[in-house]
Parts: C-alpha cells; sequence; structure tokens
C-alpha cells in the first residue's frame, strides 16, 4: 500500500511521543520546527528524509529503528501497560479521567 511506511512511521512517533509525556509542541522545538510539522508528520503526510527520521529518533530518545516498526497489537489476554497509549489506560482512553468516553453512555 502506497504511504504505508510513512503512516507506521507517523503512528510510532505519536505513540512514543505520548508514552513520554512530550507534546506536539515540545517536541518541536526540540527538532527545531513548528508544531504544525510534527502533526503532519504523525498523520503521515510527510516524506521525511533519514536525517529528519534519525533527529526525531534521538530527540525522543530512541533507536531510528523503532520508528520504522510496524506496530504489532498486543495478542488476547497479553497485558497492556498504562503508558501504552493505544491501551485502555493509556492517555485519551477510556480510563483517562480527562477524557470523555465517546463509546459509553451520555451524561445524564
Amino acid at each position: 500500500m502506497d504511504g504505508e511506511l510513512q503512516r507506521t512511521v507517523g503512528r510510532n512517533i505519536r505513540r512514543i511521543r505520548l508514552a513520554g509525556d512530550l507534546s506536539q509542541e515540545d517536541l518541536a522545538d526540540r527538532i527545531g520546527h513548528h508544531r504544525t510539522y510534527v502533526g503532519s508528520v504523525e498523520r503521515g503526510e510527510r516524506d521525511l528524509s533519514l536525517r529528519s527520521l534519525e533527529r526525531l529518533a534521538t530527540s525522543m530518545g530512541v533507536d531510528p529503528v523503532a520508528l520504522l516498526a510496524p506496530i504489532v497489537p498486543p495478542a488476547p489476554g497479553d497485558p497492556v501497560g498504562p503508558g501504552d497509549p493505544d491501551g485502555p489506560g493509556g492517555p485519551d482512553g477510556p480510563g483517562d479521567p480527562d477524557t470523555p468516553d465517546l463509546d459509553g453512555p451520555a451524561p445524564s
């Protein structure tokens, strides 16, 4: 599929950024870009050079290869840690008290 690697890199950047409690603005400041640049990278809208990929990885303290690896969903029964932004205890999930549960009943 065309652009799948871009989307994978973007999802990994977002996942790692959130796990490190960084905002898009914080990450943008670290790499010398505007917040909107980070957002477009996370959405898979930008072609990154290898140098940019390396700079992003270094600024987040991860190996650049970690940004390229496909996200493997946990197997059924595997625990999902609280630092996993895609898990139930991760940020912006149903367990987050600051985020409304959009799938649940409407408040009365």
